[in-house]
């Protein structure tokens, strides 16, 4: 498994260790808010076959009960998971940008001589950013569209079965989509980022040569 991620993946890997226990914290704290919020579709069904035909008001008081405890609980799991994940991404953009100062630091003069200033800026700057919340939260994406997904799924066939079959063939089509239009989005993206880092490094130049171009004019 190791011998097939790509060095740049295992350097990523390698800085995300040490907050490793924060970050897992924060996707498990996304996948019960995910959890918690298809129950409310479970009680809702409990509370309108059962609880209101019987008028009985300690059933109503229950499900009111705990329809504002899961509310409570998914604002809280939301909060909390939120929090912990920008704290991860934080440090870890600190620790990036740190040590590709340190090794920018560490290279020849004829690389300072030969790469743009404004290039540069937007390698420590702009490209650390990108891969620092790609990298932390493509996992809990991931997690969260796999659980939610058999969530989904699970509470569609608990309420209606049979509809929930007719819409499971339609899931082919999705990922046929997604395959079929990835890769047009992929060279998109890195297209975008080349002209970004080509309009950052004329902006840098521009503005560290304004005084010289007015005088030579």
């Amino acid at each position: 498994m190791t011998k097939r991620l790509t060095p740049q993946l295992r350097w990523f890997l390698s800085q995300l260790r040490p907050l490793l226990k924060a970050h897992l914290l924060s996707v498990l704290l996304i996948v019960l808010a995910s959890l918690t919020f298809l129950l409310d579709p479970l009680i809702l069904k409990w509370l309108i076959d059962i609880v209101l035909p019987k008028r009985d008001a300690k059933l109503l008081m229950v499900a009111v009960a705990c329809i504002a405890g899961i509310y409570i609980c998914q604002l809280s799991c939301y909060a909390v998971g939120g929090a912990l994940s920008f704290q991860t991404i934080q440090k870890l953009v600190f620790s990036i940008r740190l040590k590709l100062l340190e090794q920018i630091n560490r290279l020849s003069a004829d690389f300072h001589e030969t790469v743009p200033l404004g290039e540069k800026l937007y390698r420590v700057e702009q490209d650390v950013d990108q891969v620092a919340e790609l990298g932390s939260t493509i996992v809990p994406s991931i997690l969260q569209t796999a659980f939610s997904a058999i969530f989904v799924l699970s509470t569609m066939f608990v309420l209606n079965f049979r509809l929930t079959c007719v819409l499971l063939p339609l899931m082919p089509l999705f990922v046929f989509l997604k395959r079929q239009y990835e890769t047009r989005l992929r060279r998109a993206a890195d297209s975008a980022q080349e002209e970004s880092s080509k309009e950052n490094n004329f902006l840098q130049e521009h503005r560290s040569s304004v005084v010289q171009i007015q005088l030579l004019r």
